[in-house]
């Protein structure tokens, strides 16, 4: 399942953060006055120390930009803390905040900031799915820079219980396992679904993942010249799945 962002979640601003507690009600209606709040920021062509100041200025200058209209927002609600447009306002631009934020590969900050809004408004469901999208966000680029690693340790330190959730997470698991497979690390790759079999129960992905992984082991040592190791590995994958014709073949092929 691929999981898109929603313009339109909490702040870390020191002018907003903590003021506000009241919860907001599923039924308003919010404002979209702020969904397009969000500054398109474009790296300059400029290269060296300047483009580095340019970069750090806009980055200054879109904060900026975001602390004004949550701190204008707080500033409506002491005034009227009923006022159903200053609180849609004031989401909105949290919102759009964290997806900035995201978009520039801040994902920790986004999270953060979502965390936070989720404080304020704890049945906001676009906080809960660009939460999830964000997390996405985040793994696909970990694993796109050979980083699984770490995706592995971000998904270990989240407390969430759902099936998109679940899903993301198994998608962790597996990449990570795959990756540590390829690099002949077989052992700690079989260890790593069985983490994800703990934390997941018994889903087939795990099954097929670790068939692959143990088959991409053994042909990587045979890549290696490594044969006695391939053979070892097509052995082992015959013991834990004794059925398998890939196994057979490449015991075969290598020996």
């Amino acid at each position: 399942m691929k999981l898109t962002f929603r313009r339109i979640a909490p702040c870390h601003h020191p002018t907003v953060h903590g003021m506000i507690a009241s919860p907001i009600s599923s039924r308003c209606s919010f404002s979209n006055s702020l969904t397009q709040s969000v500054i398109a920021f474009t790296p300059s062509p400029i290269s060296g120390t300047l483009a580095r100041s340019v970069s750090r200025r806009l980055r200054i200058t879109r904060i900026e930009q975001f602390a004004a209209a949550l701190a204008a927002n707080v500033k409506a609600l002491r005034v009227d803390s009923g006022s159903v447009s200053a609180w849609g306002n004031l989401l909105a631009a949290i919102n759009n905040w964290s997806l900035a934020r995201s978009a520039t590969g801040e994902f920790a900050a986004a999270v953060r900031l979502l965390d936070q809004g989720a404080q304020l408004a704890p049945r906001h469901e676009l906080f809960q799915s660009n939460r999830l999208a964000i997390y996405q966000r985040w793994f696909d680029e970990l694993a796109a820079n050979n980083r699984t690693a770490e995706a592995v340790q971000v998904v270990e330190s989240v407390d969430l219980h759902n099936t998109v959730w679940d899903d993301i997470c198994l998608n962790v698991y597996r990449g990570h396992a795959v990756q540590l497979a390829t690099a002949t690390r077989l052992e700690e790759a079989l260890a790593t679904l069985k983490t994800a079999q703990g934390r997941l129960g018994n889903r087939t992905e795990l099954v097929a993942t670790e068939v692959d992984a143990i088959q991409a082991t053994a042909e990587a040592q045979q890549i290696l010249g490594h044969y006695e190791a391939a053979l070892a590995a097509w052995q082992q994958g015959l013991r834990r799945h004794p059925n398998e014709p890939r196994y057979r073949a490449g015991r075969r092929d290598t020996l």
